[in-house]
C-alpha cells in the first residue's frame, strides 16, 4: 500500500507533503515501512502490522505525527490507482464503479480484491470524493488490431481483448523522459519493473504497444504471476492434473512467474539475485528468463517504433 498527501495550488502544482507505503501487510510476517516528509529522503523500518484496516489506521495516525496533516480529516479527496473496470480512465468510484471492479476479481486476483478493501476502509474512514484512475486508459491510443487476440469472435466481443496495464507508470515515465529531451516527438521504450513488470511502446507521446493483455498475468515473467504462456499448455495442465479453473488460476497467479522457478519461496527479486549468486540453478533460469524477455519486447519495441530515441527504466 502506498500512499502520498500533496498539495495542488491553483496554478496545478503539485507538491509532496508526506509519502508512506507499507508492503506486505496482507502477507504473514513484518511489514516495511518507507516515509517521507516534504520530499525528504525516505526512511526504511520494519514493523509489525496486518491488514488494510490496521495498515490504514497506521499511515494516516502517522501522517498526522508528523505534521503532515492536522487530522485525517483535513484530507479534501482522495485519488486510487486501479487496475480492471469496465469503465476505465478518471472515474468518481461510486457503487457501480465497484460492481464492476468486484467483477474482474477473478481476472485480476491480485490487484481488484484489495483495491477495492482498502477503497472501502478509506471510505468508513473519510467522507470525501474519491476517484479511480484505471491503468489501461494510457493504452487506448494504440491500433485498433493491437487490441484483438485473435480468439473466437463472440469472446473479442465480450470484452476479452488486449488492455495494457501499469498506465499511470509509463504515461509518467514517458512524460518525465519529455521533459529531459525537450520533446514528446521522440521514440520512446518505457519499462516498469518490480512484482508486476510491463514494457511499453510510447510514438509522439502516445502508447502504440504494451507488453501486457487482458489481464496483469501476461508479458514479461511476473513476480508470481506466469506472464505471456501457450494458453494450451495451461490447459493440458488442468487435464492432467485434475485442476479446476479456480486451482489453475491460482497456479498461475501465486505459484508461478519468478516465485514459481526460482523455488525458494519469495518473488523478491533481491532474494533471488542472492540466491543465484551462492549457486542456485533454479534461481538463475529465473533471472535469465525474466532477462531474456525484457530485451525481446526492447527488441520488437525498436521494430514497432521504427527505431529508438530512449529507453527510460522504472521500479514498482
Amino acid at each position: 500500500m502506498k500512499t502520498k498527501i500533496v498539495e495542488i495550488d491553483e496554478a496545478d502544482r503539485i507538491r509532496v507533503l508526506g509519502e508512506a507505503n507499507l508492503d506486505r501487510i496482507k502477507s504473514p510476517g513484518a511489514s516495511t515501512f518507507t516515509h517521507s516528509v516534504g520530499g525528504a529522503p525516505r526512511v526504511r523500518e520494519t514493523i509489525e502490522i496486518q491488514g488494510f484496516e490496521a495498515g490504514i489506521r497506521f499511515v494516516l495516525e502517522w501522517h498526522v505525527a508528523q505534521g503532515v496533516i492536522r487530522r485525517p480529516q483535513d484530507i479534501q479527496a482522495m485519488g486510487f490507482k486501479c487496475v480492471m473496470g469496465v469503465t476505465n480512465g478518471a472515474n468518481d468510484l461510486t457503487p457501480a464503479i465497484l460492481e464492476e471492479m468486484r467483477r474482474f476479481f477473478f481476472v485480476a486476483p491480485a490487484h481488484n480484491p484489495p483495491y477495492v478493501e482498502a477503497i472501502g476502509q478509506f471510505r468508513s474512514l473519510l467522507d470525501v470524493p474519491m476517484v479511480g484512475v484505471f491503468e489501461p486508459s494510457f493504452h487506448y491510443s494504440m491500433p485498433e488490431f493491437r487490441r484483438y487476440m485473435g480468439l473466437p469472435w463472440e469472446w473479442s466481443e465480450m470484452g476479452i481483448r488486449r488492455l495494457g496495464f501499469h498506465g499511470s507508470s509509463h504515461r509518467y515515465l514517458a512524460a518525465t523522459a519529455f521533459q529531459l529531451m525537450g520533446s514528446e516527438r521522440i521514440r520512446l521504450i518505457t519499462v516498469h519493473l518490480g512484482g508486476s513488470s510491463s514494457l511499453c511502446a510510447v510514438k509522439d507521446g502516445k502508447s502504440v504497444d504494451i507488453s501486457t493483455s487482458f489481464s496483469p498475468n501476461s508479458g514479461v515473467l511476473q513476480g508470481a504471476r506466469v506472464g505471456d504462456v501457450d494458453a494450451t499448455a495451461v490447459l493440458y495442465a488442468m487435464k492432467e492434473l485434475g485442476l479446476s479453473v479456480d486451482e489453475a488460476q491460482d497456479a498461475i497467479s501465486n505459484r508461478a512467474g519468478l516465485k514459481g522457478m526460482a523455488g525458494i519461496g519469495t518473488d523478491d527479486l533481491r532474494a533471488i539475485e542472492e540466491a543465484a549468486q551462492s549457486g542456485n540453478a533454479r534461481a538463475r533460469l529465473a533471472l535469465d528468463l525474466f532477462v531474456d524477455g525484457i530485451r525481446k519486447f526492447i527488441g520488437a519495441y525498436a521494430t514497432v517504433l521504427g527505431g529508438v530515441d530512449c529507453i527510460v527504466f522504472g521500479g514498482g
